[in-house]
């Protein structure tokens, strides 16, 4: 239920936010650095659904 309601809210930001928003929140991330610059996550491979 909890993942249930992250995801909404996720959407429901995704879909209000404008442009200049999303790129500002999107270098936050990288700022931080979140799980895509994370070597873990880059050697792991593909997940089922990107091959």
């Amino acid at each position: 239920m909890i993942s249930g309601i992250t995801a909404a809210l996720s959407g429901f930001w995704l879909g209000i936010l404008d442009s200049d928003h999303l790129a500002t929140k999107t270098a936050a991330a990288h700022d931080r650095g979140e799980t895509l610059i994370n070597d873990d996550h880059n050697l792991s491979g593909l997940w089922g659904w990107e091959r």
